[in-house]
């Protein structure tokens, strides 16, 4: 995974968001270019391999505003990037956004 190509791309305008990401934007209450802006400004915190809607990875950046967002990225065979899915973390299940705390 490489979060210079995924945002290349997304730059590039080659991506396209699944129905279940933009369902969870709008719930989030995010609009596209903060998506995009945290992408732009984030890396990569998981990668996902074996994903079976493809090689996939989260990513996590901050918005304009300084809102954390998650987002799913996955390389489609098409070459474009889908995002599969955005969210803002929780505190409570994640340390700085980053890293995921231990299940009890």
């Amino acid at each position: 995974m490489d979060i210079e190509e995924i945002k290349r791309k997304i730059r590039e305008g080659r991506y396209e968001i699944s129905k279940h990401a933009e369902v969870e934007r709008r719930k989030e209450g995010l609009d596209i270019g903060d998506v995009k802006s945290s992408i732009y400004n984030g890396k990569i915190i998981e990668e996902y391999p074996d994903d079976p809607r493809n090689s996939s990875c989260l990513v996590f950046g901050f918005d304009q505003n300084g809102i954390p967002i998650h987002s799913v990225c996955a390389f489609l065979k098409s070459g474009k990037i889908r995002i599969c899915t955005v969210y803002i973390p929780n505190e409570e299940e994640w340390i700085r956004y980053q890293t995921r705390k231990r299940k009890r």
